[in-house]
């Protein structure tokens, strides 16, 4: 989020540096971003019980579809009042204040978190289940995923 943020920043200055610059940022901005939804499920899978995983991610991925919502049209609104260079400026801020609300408030697991009360961090955990070792027993087919035609056409994409 936060890198993605600051490249929405600089898209502006990659404009005015000509049309490779600007597609190149925004590129690497879409790498960046493309991780953002995997990552909603890696952190519910330290975070949410089993049987509420499904909707927290739902509500996750709907947030995202609202805040396009929301956007859009005020992204017409910056744009005509102050120019088009004047979304990325106010976008590119307030992803980068959200980076800083989560890197302050969001913990990557329940047991690092000092804003859950005990209570709530043994249930957290009590519903997940045992999970040390299980992370050295996965052996991962990274051969198979590098070469299958399937994941090239998905990055492509």
């Amino acid at each position: 989020i936060g890198v993605t943020a600051i490249l929405t920043l600089l898209t502006p200055l990659a404009a005015k540096g000509g049309i490779g610059l600007l597609i190149a940022v925004r590129i690497i901005e879409g790498v960046f971003e493309g991780v953002t939804f995997p990552c909603i499920h890696a952190v519910w899978s330290r975070w949410a019980p089993p049987t509420e995983r499904s909707r927290m991610a739902s509500i996750a991925f709907a947030g995202n579809y609202a805040g396009t919502v929301v956007s859009m049209p005020l992204s017409g609104i910056f744009a005509n009042a102050y120019g088009w260079e004047s979304v990325f400026y106010i976008f590119g801020v307030v992803g980068c204040i959200w980076f800083v609300a989560w890197m302050f408030f969001i913990k990557t697991s329940p047991e690092v978190d000092h804003w859950i009360s005990p209570k709530e961090k043994e249930f957290i955990l009590g519903s997940l289940g045992r999970t040390e070792g299980v992370k050295e027993k996965i052996k991962h087919p990274w051969r198979g995923i590098l070469t299958s035609a399937a994941v090239w056409a998905l990055v492509a994409s």
